[in-house]
């Protein structure tokens, strides 16, 4: 479970802490030379980035665990298998 929570903050960190900050002043809509991304991403962009980011974050986490589950069950079913076998040759 702490591989999760370590997967999830790390992939969350690093995808959120390469994003621009938002451009603050806004380029004049009369001004047809300026482009609004010209001025950098705005708020709107930045919080789809944010959100973007997190939701691989939480994947990646979920991938985690889907390959902690997978093992836990190979082990249990390996076990299960040697509990059978030396309880045959036991008897």
């Amino acid at each position: 479970m702490l591989a999760v929570v370590i997967t999830v903050a790390v992939t969350a960190w690093l995808l959120i802490h390469g994003l621009p900050s938002p451009a603050t002043s806004a380029a004049p809509l009369s001004s047809p030379s300026l482009s609004p991304a010209a001025n950098g991403p705005t708020s709107i962009q930045v919080s789809t980035a944010i959100s973007e980011a997190v939701r691989t974050a939480l994947t990646a986490g979920a991938a985690v665990g889907a390959a902690f589950t997978l093992a836990l069950a190979f082990r249990r079913q390996r076990h299960q298998e040697l509990t059978l076998v030396l309880t045959a040759l036991q008897a």
